[in-house]
């Protein structure tokens, strides 16, 4: 458990939301830090609870049976009952209706009207009935649909419609609103992996008049534990930030991450559903703290994260992260990639001590990659740094496989991280072995490896060498096809904009084609003979694969009592073939060369109408006139 990350996974408050709210709050400005655990969401949201503050106003609804009045004189009845029904524009029900408020007419207020005290209950179909003092009123109506602050007849008092209680009462009023769309969708990582312990998103909204021209709401719209979502929102422009275990604080929903660079999300005047939102995650950072020795600590608490920060006296600060750890020392973390020091807490009384050292100018920096880095060890002490290694470079392509071997105790290393120079190009792991990507074939790389320890860091350089260029490969979308049927062709790994013919051999015609900037070529072949059919690519680069197409060789003609000899050919390897004539079937293995052969026996003469059947596929149906 983290508790000031996840204590700033807090939803926001679910009542009457201000209409002149504060827009001073800006996606740079990180938010306070709380400790505790995070208020979370039941799996299935309460749609009440879900509703979004938009910035335009909508359009204006209109009342059935618009009244007009004023208070009763002296010496008659004070109230009078109202009824009727809450509805939208389109005459459909509200989405769970809540209640209504009737704002009192009052000269003395700012507005000319008063704030009602009471919130008059909706029923399910948005009915109502209560008794108000005779007088003027302004109707404001609550439902998961409907926009916060809305007024019959419009968002602000200004625009709303007016309704006047009289002895009479009011009954059979028909009230309509206008009303928010819906929006539903799910939220994963930028590789499409569900989100850790999914919190809420909020619905960022275009705002001229806040700094960055982008205000954050006041409700955040819950997320269920698969990242699925459902609010209500007023037609516009968005911006989504993520909140999660594995998603970094004010996280916007985009490639980049960042809030200048967010994908904007646009809400139509119409539903939308089965909308995808991927924002970028932190990798998982997991392990356990022990002492030097290899003992369990005494009482394990917490750790800290501190961060570079050129501003502090030391050149590092608080996070503001901290995360817990159990009775045995171990923790399970997500990291942003980067630089930390770490400051452990345990024992009775607490010692805090920094993983290196004691204060943070002597703790030991570790580094998070950009993927998972679990089972770390870290011992908390002086031991002995880390002994040098021995190791090998296998070049593979845009990649280095690196491997090595170490002397040092079992526990005494916390990772290794291998590094590519130049480029700086790394991978970090806790085993002895890993891949370093994103390398340019044809470069040489020096290769090195760092085991850490809290001791320091120990380096050794494992040699120069370069990541290999791939040969070319050419790929077909289909392994076996029947004779007169296309097969798509690519060919991969070949120099840009290279001039190929790629065909097939035996009965394929040729295509010349030229290969993109990035190595990649493709055709479109039609087989028109059978058996195992070789593509080949020549010009620029060579290669090769075979297909396999699928055709009978069975003959017109036969004589009653002799055997005649039939087959099939493309086969693929360990499958059969069946001949079938009349009621008599006869099975054949397919041989090295992808054929089937059988002979077949007519006792008597005739015509004799047949198939060949290859895995359920017929590829023949042939007729034999048996004389």
């Amino acid at each position: 458990m983290r508790w000031s990350f996840h204590s700033r996974r807090l939803v926001a408050g679910v009542g009457p939301i201000q209409l002149n709210r504060s827009t001073e709050t800006q996606a740079e400005t990180k938010r306070e830090t709380h400790a505790g655990r995070p208020c979370r969401q039941a799996t299935t949201p309460t749609p009440a609870k879900i509703r979004i503050v938009a910035s335009a106003l909508l359009g204006l609804a209109t009342a059935a049976m618009p009244i007009t009045g004023s208070a009763a004189a002296p010496g008659t009845a004070s109230s009078a009952k109202v009824s009727g029904l809450v509805i939208d524009q389109q005459k459909r029900a509200l989405v769970e209706p809540n209640c209504i408020y009737f704002w009192p007419k009052a000269p003395a207020e700012p507005d000319g009207w008063a704030a009602g005290d009471e919130c008059i209950p909706l029923n399910d179909d948005g009915s109502f009935s209560t008794v108000m003092p005779l007088g003027d009123y302004k109707i404001m109506v609550e439902a998961t649909n409907v926009q916060t602050g809305m007024f019959v007849g419009g968002l602000n008092l200004n625009k709303a419609t007016t309704f006047a209680v009289t002895a009479k009462g009011l009954s059979g009023l028909v009230l309509k609103v206008d009303v928010l769309n819906s929006m539903s969708g799910k939220l994963l990582s930028v590789g499409g992996q569900p989100l850790a312990n999914p919190n809420c998103a909020y619905f960022w909204y275009a705002d001229k008049t806040a700094l960055s021209g982008w205000s954050r709401p006041d409700e955040c719209v819950a997320l269920n534990d698969d990242g699925t979502f459902k609010a209500w929102l007023a037609p516009g422009t968005y911006r989504v930030e993520v909140l999660a275990d594995n998603v970094a604080l004010n996280q916007f929903a985009g490639l980049d991450g960042s809030f200048a660079k967010a994908t904007n999300v646009k809400m139509a005047k119409k539903v939308i559903t089965g909308l995808f939102l991927k924002v970028p995650i932190q990798p998982v950072f997991s392990g356990r703290f022990i002492n030097v020795d290899g003992t369990q600590l005494t009482g394990p608490d917490s750790f800290q994260l501190w961060t570079p920060d050129v501003s502090a006296p030391e050149g590092w600060s608080f996070s503001g992260d901290t995360w817990d750890l159990d009775s045995q020392g171990r923790f399970y973390a997500y990291l942003k990639p980067g630089s930390y020091r770490v400051k452990v807490s345990y024992g009775s009384p607490l010692v805090s001590p920094f993983y290196g050292g004691s204060t943070v100018s002597s703790a030991l920096t570790i580094t998070m990659p950009a993927s998972p880095l679990t089972q770390v060890v870290m011992r908390l002490g002086q031991g002995a740094a880390p002994t040098g290694m021995t190791g090998q470079v296998t070049p593979i392509d845009s990649a280095l496989q690196v491997s090595w071997r170490s002397s040092n105790p079992a526990g005494s290393v916390a990772y290794y991280t291998a590094t590519a120079t130049p480029g700086g190009a790394s991978c970090t792991t806790t085993s002895t072995s890993c891949v370093i990507t994103g390398l340019k074939n044809g470069t040489n790389y020096a290769v090195e490896v760092s085991a850490v320890n809290e001791s320091g860091i120990t380096t050794t350089n494992l040699g120069t060498t370069v990541p290999a260029v791939p040969k070319p490969k050419v790929t077909t979308d289909l392994q076996q096809v029947l004779v007169g049927k296309s097969v798509a062709v690519q060919v991969v790994n070949v120099p840009a904009n290279a001039k190929l013919t790629i065909a097939a051999k035996p009965g394929g015609s040729a295509q010349n084609v030229t290969a993109s900037s990035n190595g990649i070529a493709s055709a479109s072949l039609t087989p028109t003979v059978g058996g195992i059919v070789t593509i080949t690519v020549s010009g620029g680069a060579k290669a090769q694969t075979a297909i396999y197409v699928l055709a009978a060789s069975v003959p017109t003609t036969a004589k009653a009592g002799k055997a005649v000899t039939v087959s099939a050919i493309g086969l693929l390897p360990n499958t059969t073939a069946v001949f079938t004539f009349g009621n008599s079937s006869t099975t054949a293995a397919t041989n090295a060369k992808g054929i089937a052969t059988t002979k077949l026996l007519f006792a008597k003469g005739g015509t004799f109408s047949g198939s060949v059947t290859v895995s359920g596929v017929v590829i023949a149906s042939p007729r034999i006139v048996v004389s």
